[in-house]
């Protein structure tokens, strides 16, 4: 594929960019095969992005994936849902701590941290 973003080319079958972490429809996708019930494509399709995202360490990739992987792990009552909500609050709240001062308390509201559960 090649980057609608960026136009960096990417393997064949790549669900995001290599280059620059955009993913413009990969969690929308799992979500919406989550919403049809096919919990298992979803989570498969998500597991993928995130372990080739957090192999070639694109957190902006990894951080849609895991909540979402979450909401499907919850309903299965599988204790890595909260793992993987921890994880990636962890990795936000070093991202937010490196904000400047004035932005720090509106990070928090967005819905990306939400989703993982706060920091």
């Amino acid at each position: 594929m090649t980057c609608p973003q960026c136009g960096q080319a990417n393997p064949a079958g790549a669900k995001f960019c290599l280059a620059d972490g955009s993913s413009p429809h990969v969690v929308l996708h799992a979500e919406a095969l989550h919403a049809l019930g096919a919990r298992d494509d979803a989570d498969v399709l998500l597991r993928e992005v995130q372990a080739t995202a957090a192999r070639v360490t694109i957190a902006p990739v990894v951080w849609p994936c895991a909540p979402a992987r979450a909401v499907i792990l919850e309903e299965r009552r599988s204790d890595e849902a909260a793992a993987l909500r921890a994880e990636v609050r962890t990795s936000l709240a070093r991202v937010v701590a490196d904000l400047p001062e004035e932005l720090r308390a509106s990070a928090v509201t967005v819905s990306l941290v939400r989703r993982a559960g706060g920091i």
